[in-house]
């Protein structure tokens, strides 16, 4: 029972949540723009928006009684399965599982000063006008396409493109943080991961159609909570320069490039 109880325990910490449970998943374009479709892109627009993030935060157990009762409900359930002896075998399993969840979680004062370390961060970084002027940059210096950044789409409430003219541009690149936040998984203290979910819609100006769509999702390396809250969040910063970096890139890769997302 302790082998299964352990491989439970592993196969649960490798589990993290994907994307924001709130929001529309928006149509997803089957392939990239053709390369016809590219020669003509025109004057390009980049913008961000319309959208308001939301934040996502899944945290480790904050101090020893959450940590139980994670702990508890890992090792119960590691016991399930086709054996008769489950129901007499559980409540031993949860009674481990508590004692090592206990041990494992990090004080509750701990997470939760990481945790608003973590935030502060993330509203401070403009990750919205950040990603489309990172957009704009690696366009430029990687492609031959005129490019220009532009303000955020003051659209009404449910409207998904730019108004048919703006700014003389032919093609309208729109760029949406949906949610960002954190990942981690229900174990006493597994690592913690951030992440950014993007909505990225390519449209003709002329008629607001839609050329390409798609969701990208950057998911950072785990670090334990106690790392990403240290230097006053300084990790936080560089990582999430990092993501903007790596979306910006793939944005560019699929729209001007002629790579698939992997």
């Amino acid at each position: 029972m302790r082998g299964r109880l352990l491989f439970v325990l592993f196969g649960a910490a490798c589990l993290v949540a994907t994307g924001c449970a709130s929001g529309p998943t928006p149509h997803l374009s089957a392939s990239a723009p053709s390369e016809d479709a590219r020669a003509s892109l025109g004057r390009i627009g980049i913008r961000s928006g319309p959208a308001s993030p939301s934040g996502e935060w899944n945290m480790p157990a904050k101090g020893a009684a959450e940590g139980a009762k994670r702990g508890a409900y890992l090792g119960a359930a590691s016991t399930l399965g086709g054996s008769g002896q489950a129901a007499i075998l559980a409540p031993l399993g949860a009674a481990i599982g508590a004692v090592v969840g206990a041990a494992k979680a990090e004080p509750a004062e701990v997470v939760e000063e990481a945790e608003a370390v973590i935030k502060s961060v993330f509203a401070e970084v403009a990750i919205h006008d950040g990603l489309r002027d990172r957009v704009v940059r690696v366009t430029r210096a990687e492609t031959r396409h005129t490019v220009v950044p532009q303000e955020d789409a003051a659209t009404a409430a449910g409207a998904d493109r730019p108004e048919p003219t703006d700014g003389g541009t032919d093609t309208s690149l729109q760029i949406s943080v949906q949610c960002y936040g954190t990942k981690a998984a229900r174990t006493p203290n597994p690592p913690v991961h951030l992440f950014v979910d993007t909505d990225v819609s390519l449209l003709r100006v002329a008629d607001g159609s839609v050329l390409y769509s798609r969701r990208l999702t950057w998911v950072s390396p785990g670090r334990p909570i106690t790392a990403w809250g240290v230097a006053k969040g300084e990790p936080v910063r560089q990582e999430l320069e990092r993501g903007i970096q790596d979306l910006a890139e793939r944005i560019v890769d699929v729209i001007f490039l002629l790579r698939p997302f992997p």
